[in-house]
């Protein structure tokens, strides 16, 4: 663990320039993308369970296989654009994503929190009415949406 953070440090610390993203490659073969340099840059955290948390997302330091910085954005942010923007609708959260899309609801504290989600065809339906008050990171495939439930 110490090792892998201090790779991490040393990686960052050293930033080319022109550098866009920092990839994880995940041991299943997953690339993660996070941009640099962009409006809200990564914040990484390690839990003492061996956990890598990057702003919402929560890792197993042992299922991560590698990570290098790369000069290119997501490739697939750009290819597989968003048709429908989400609603929420009387604490219900829809969003059109594929069957079998992974979904994932985060407080601000990077807690996931467990709730009902139902898929309709091509529409995720989360419900939201049992979290309490708070701005909520929900994660649906590799896009991430940020609720402020009043």
């Amino acid at each position: 663990m110490k090792k892998t953070f201090l790779t991490l440090l040393l990686g960052f610390s050293l930033l080319p320039a022109g550098a866009k993203s920092v990839v994880f490659t995940l041991k299943d073969g997953t690339l993660v993308y996070y941009l640099l340099g962009g409006e809200v840059a990564p914040v990484m955290r390690f839990g003492d369970e061996g956990t890598l948390t990057i702003n919402a997302d929560s890792y197993e330091v042992s299922g991560i296989k590698n990570f290098y910085i790369s000069q290119t954005d997501d490739p697939s942010a750009v290819a597989t654009p968003q048709t429908a923007r989400p609603t929420l609708a009387g604490g219900l959260f829809s969003v059109h994503a594929a069957a079998g899309t992974a979904v994932a609801v985060f407080n601000l504290g990077g807690t996931r929190q467990d709730i009902p989600v139902t898929q309709q065809g091509d529409t995720v339906t989360l419900d939201l009415h049992a979290l309490p008050r708070d701005i909520y990171i929900i994660k649906v495939g590799k896009e991430s949406f940020k609720i402020n439930k009043k």
